[in-house]
């Protein structure tokens, strides 16, 4: 017990400092006779030696069991200097170099270049690009494009267009389709705005962060707002299944000691502390540099950036540096200006010269407790609204109000409106071609869904949201039984936990006990 508690110990402390990712790497098919080139989102395996995989794995990191209580040893001192003294300088020292000593080893160099043969051991590997035949007789046309998730989209991109042209000419068609998972995403709008839509007949984007990811974006300028109730909410859903938490007696432990502290308040008091005193501290001493030796130097994470944060990210974590990081600073630029302020005007010019593009999102999980607005809907990584560009949301716990649906009602029969009327697609850039299942978390690409996007990129035409009847434009995710299926007009909005003093008590002792006997 004493290991497993270190290691979830640990886990939150990272967790606090930086944000962990989940590993993206499930591969994508399609049932259309045309090719589909499938772009996996970040956070696939990363060794020291890419070309060596019984070299040390960089990413994600392993935290050895020694992790918490090493760090306490180191942190005690510094600490008390810190309280009594006023003098924080060691204890950021501390942070820094802890966190640094976890992820430094897969930081890039100061132009956001490798520096070593770190990578991913498939990246530009060129997968047999042979037609294979399914049991139904259908193509299984898909190829993986795989790349190390870390580098510039631009250079991505013209490693994709290489690799188009490979599945072109193994497959004798002359174009593909593109579909692109998060950072994949991202990928493919670099890849159209340097290199065109000419190899392009189709594409889907799976849950995009097309004006950036909420949560990159606040981490890297700082934006940071603690959220008691959000907390142990997260932790208790959105985080879970992503941090080994499904059957975990001591993550039950830790989201339980979590709910019965917000429900004494106990998070409320010590709010202001973190707001006026710990957040400044962090942004201002430890971020900046623990980011420049880390995550802050992967050019991809800087596409990540919303136009919201971007200046202010740039100041933070590169001000009084800038023509050090000149390299990365000219990479960020170079997608931030001239991809994702063009987004838009990229998707409807491929529209125009005949490419179907679809749109697949995903709401109903809570996003970051640390982020300004943590009730939005989300995927628990980027907001709902932004993934489908453009949808209206309500709160994770709430509807949209009457008045507004009336208006929607006025202006189209309430097409749009989700059957739980938490979302409305009418605003969005692509409403008729755009998705949205509930309860899927960002991580997650199940095979009902891989099937899915086949039939869309199947189907005779340009498909709709009307069109298949068991694809319609609200869909829910069964997580037991992993498949998905049309959102019933009986789909009721979750109500927002209520923490209660003395139930939450028991519950605490009740866990505790029970581990004490293991």
């Amino acid at each position: 017990m004493k290991h497993t508690f270190q290691k979830v110990l640990a886990l939150v402390l990272v967790f606090a400092v930086l944000i962990s990712f989940a590993s993206i790497t499930a591969s994508a098919f399609s049932y259309t006779d045309v090719p589909t080139v499938y772009l996996y989102g970040y956070g696939s395996i990363l060794n020291a030696d890419k070309t060596d995989t019984s070299s040390k794995q960089i990413y994600p990191v392993t935290i050895p069991n020694s992790f918490a209580s090493d760090v306490l040893d180191k942190v005690k001192g510094p600490l008390s200097k810190g309280i009594f003294l006023h003098n924080w300088e060691d204890f950021h020292r501390v942070v820094i170099d802890t966190v640094c000593g976890l992820y430094e080893d897969a930081a890039l160099d100061q132009n956001g270049e490798l520096h070593n043969n770190s990578g991913n051991r498939y990246a530009n590997y060129t997968y047999p690009l042979n037609d294979r035949k399914g049991e139904n007789g259908y193509e299984l046309n898909t190829y993986n494009y795989s790349f190390d998730w870390r580098l510039d989209p631009f250079e991505v991109a013209a490693g994709l267009k290489e690799f188009i042209e490979q599945v072109c000419k193994a497959t004798g068609y002359d174009r593909v389709n593109l579909m692109g998972r998060c950072l994949g995403c991202n990928i493919i709008l670099a890849y159209v705005q340097a290199y065109g839509f000419d190899r392009v007949d189709q594409i889907c984007f799976y849950a995009p962060g097309f004006q950036g990811f909420e949560c990159i974006g606040a981490l890297f300028s700082g934006e940071i707002n603690l959220d008691p109730d959000a907390i142990p909410d997260f932790l208790d859903h959105s985080a879970r299944a992503q941090y080994g938490g499904e059957d975990n007696p001591t993550y039950d432990l830790l989201v339980t000691a979590l709910e019965f502290l917000n429900a004494a308040k106990t998070l409320n008091v010590a709010k202001p502390v973190f707001d006026n005193y710990l957040i400044p501290e962090f942004r201002n001493y430890i971020l900046p540099e623990t980011l420049r030796r880390t995550f802050g130097t992967f050019p991809s994470f800087w596409s990540f950036v919303g136009d919201e944060y971007y200046a202010k990210a740039k100041q933070t974590v590169f001000g009084g540096c800038e023509e050090t990081y000149g390299g990365i600073i000219e990479k960020a630029d170079h997608y931030h200006n001239d991809v994702m302020a063009n987004t838009k005007e990229l998707i409807l010019t491929g529209l125009e010269k005949g490419v179907e593009t679809y749109i697949v999102c995903k709401y109903g999980s809570r996003m970051g407790p640390v982020l300004k607005n943590a009730d939005v809907q989300g995927d628990s990584t980027v907001t709902t609204a932004n993934s489908s560009f453009g949808a209206t949301t309500a709160p994770l716990y709430g509807t949209l109000s009457d008045s507004f649906i009336s208006g929607i009602q006025s202006e189209n029969g309430a097409k749009y409106l989700s059957p739980d009327h938490q979302i409305d697609a009418t605003s969005c850039l692509l409403p008729d071609h755009t998705w949205f299942i509930k309860n899927l978390y960002h991580h997650e690409l199940p095979e009902s869904v891989h099937e899915m996007i086949a039939v869309l990129f199947d189907y005779d035409g340009y498909t709709s949201v009307c069109d298949l009847e068991e694809y319609p434009q609200f869909l829910i995710y069964d997580r037991n039984q992993k498949t998905i299926s049309p959102l019933g007009g009986d789909s009721s909005t979750v109500k927002a936990p209520n923490y209660s003093f003395f139930k939450k008590l028991i519950e605490l002792f009740k866990l505790i006990f029970s581990l004490l006997k293991k």
